[in-house]
């Protein structure tokens, strides 16, 4: 309910909604052309979805009617959690998918060799369902280090969000990328602030 009241605010500002996957097209189209944000753009995107969840965030989002990314991790994936069906209605409804991790660990804690399993598995699992490149990975608790973001260029992904707030960010950090995370708290005047970089 709060998340539908902060979306009706943006609204209002006449934000333009993308998604992460639209992000990432507009700088890969920016290498051959050139090629404009839109101004007052915004990203929403969910982590934490669950099979408890799930059908909140979509209905929410589907009535919204706003373009949005949604981070899994695979681990809810399967018949006693996020269904195939669910996550295949997820995209019918226009959702943007895209890699949470496996575990939902803090990548930084684990070893290479984890990261890499968690990262590659991750995009793998998504991508079998989706048919579509999975390009984006929101590190599990925000989690990320230059080690970290090194492992997921690595695996494939072109971008990274992580849980810093600012609002600027440069091309050698799209996979360390900062993100607000909002609580249920977070007032009108805090929402546009975030948005607006004040």
């Amino acid at each position: 309910a709060i998340m539908g009241k902060h979306i009706d605010l943006l609204k209002k500002e006449g934000v333009h909604f993308m998604t992460l996957e639209e992000f990432g097209k507009l700088l890969l189209q920016q290498q051959e052309r050139d090629v404009r944000i839109p101004p007052k753009s915004v990203v929403i995107a969910i982590s934490d979805v669950t099979a408890q969840n799930v059908k909140e965030v979509s209905d929410l989002l589907r009535l919204s009617a706003i373009p949005a990314t949604v981070f899994l991790s695979t681990k809810e994936l399967g018949m006693s959690g996020i269904t195939e069906k669910t996550v295949l209605t997820l995209m019918a409804n226009g959702l943007d998918l895209e890699s949470g991790g496996h575990t939902g660990d803090d990548l930084r804690s684990l070893t290479n060799a984890q990261v890499e399993l968690e990262l590659t598995q991750s995009r793998k699992l998504l991508e079998e369902i989706t048919k579509t490149p999975v390009t984006v990975v929101g590190y599990p608790e925000g989690g990320v280090n230059e080690r970290v973001s090194d492992l997921a260029a690595k695996a494939g992904y072109l971008l990274g969000v992580a849980a810093a707030p600012d609002t600027t960010f440069e091309r050698n950090q799209l996979l360390r990328m900062p993100s607000f995370v909002v609580p249920t708290t977070a007032t009108d005047a805090e929402i546009l602030s975030m948005v607006k970089g004040s």
